[in-house]
């Protein structure tokens, strides 16, 4: 099995920076980069994802997308050597033999929650491959479905020290200081609650985007909803016991004793406290059922968005799948409208050399002579 440097996209090092001359970041989208990086890296570049991604840009097809040609005109000795639309294991295989080959795998990126995209990474070998996402060893089994390779041949950097147990952790070089800040830096990062944990993705830690802060809020106001509900549940209860008890004193007392003022002012003021409380638990769970009713219609509309995005998408493609035959039909007709204007040029031809042997054949004739065979056979 190869020995790959772990390298993330979602480094905290360069993960917020752009790709290329576009607005997405490598963080989101910068797979493709981090493999080529770890490539040239494996070939004994020194160099990392944000230095190689400003080399590529002259070289990137639409702002971000890989030119994967260009890492060999920019490194040379780096030779690309072919792209595969289709998975073909018996090559992969075959690559990973020999050292001097390094492939990267395209692959169905749904396991990541972008069930239209690609996902990128190398393959190892042995049925393992180096996941640039989270820079984690993993089983090629985590992405079902793979698409096609890409393929680099060059002299790979020589092992001078390889790593072992003592100083390799799950794929760190613990002996590499880069690579110890990193984790370090990720560490404080989640102590200080700049990282959320979370059951609602497929990763154990969210970043706090806006959809993990609008997540936090909820969770926030939801909790709040149950305190409130709670404390007031707790506050009414204690007044429905003291009314109850003093109520209990009413009742014991004989017809001919008297109930105080005192006591029956104090009773009338539990009372409406208690039953202002109420009000407000109400106006509570009214609260709580409003909330989540607004949030139900948000999702619903997402949902639909959803659906009518689809649609379209599907409407596109039949369009386009129209406007190709449609422009097959025209290719085709303009092949035959070609081949008949070339009978016609030939056709012409023919009509005006027999014109011409007709025109000096009538022209003899008038001045009594046979037509001249030198000047008839030049014709």
């Amino acid at each position: 099995m190869r020995e790959y440097q772990s390298l993330s996209q979602n480094d905290p090092r360069w993960k917020n920076e752009k790709l290329g001359t576009s607005q997405s970041t490598i963080g989101g989208w910068g797979c493709a980069l981090v493999s080529v990086t770890i490539a040239a890296r494996y070939f004994g570049k020194d160099i990392l994802p944000p230095e190689l991604d400003k080399k590529l840009e002259p070289y990137y097809i639409d702002g971000n997308l890989m030119n994967w040609t260009a890492l060999t005109k920019i490194y040379p000795d780096i030779q690309f050597v072919e792209k595969l639309t289709t998975y073909d294991d018996a090559k992969a295989k075959q690559y990973l033999a020999d050292p001097s080959y390094f492939v990267i795998c395209c692959v169905d990126a749904t396991p990541l929650g972008m069930p239209k995209g690609t996902h990128f990474f190398p393959l190892l070998g042995d049925g393992k491959i180096l996941d640039v996402f989270d820079g984690q060893f993993k089983s090629f089994s985590a992405y079902p479905t793979s698409l096609g390779l890409r393929v680099y041949k060059g002299a790979p950097r020589p092992i001078t020290t390889p790593p072992t147990t003592e100083t390799s952790y799950r794929g760190y070089d613990l002996i590499n200081l880069d690579s110890m800040k990193v984790c370090v830096d990720l560490l404080i990062e989640v102590q200080k609650g700049d990282f959320i944990r979370t059951t609602i993705v497929s990763r154990d830690y969210l970043p706090k985007t806006q959809i993990a802060e609008q997540y936090l809020l909820k969770s926030e106001a939801e909790q709040r909803i149950k305190d409130g509900i709670a404390d007031q549940t707790t506050l009414a209860e204690g007044y429905k016991k003291q009314f109850d008890d003093l109520w209990q004193l009413i009742l014991t007392h004989t017809p001919s004793e008297q109930i105080s003022l005192h006591d029956d002012a104090k009773l009338m003021a539990y009372f409406e406290r208690y039953t202002a409380t109420t009000d407000q638990l109400t106006s509570v769970l009214k609260e709580k059922e409003t909330f989540e009713q607004a949030t139900q219609q948000k999702v619903t509309g997402l949902q639909n968005q959803v659906i009518q995005l689809q649609t379209d998408l599907e409407t596109l493609q039949t369009r386009a799948k129209y406007l190709s035959e449609e422009l097959t039909q025209v290719q085709a007709e303009k092949k035959r409208i070609s081949r008949i204007a070339k009978v016609l040029d030939r056709l012409f031809l023919i009509f005006n050399r027999e014109k011409t042997k007709y025109q000096l054949s009538e022209l003899n004739t008038i001045k009594g002579k046979e037509p001249d065979a030198k000047f008839h056979q030049t014709t």
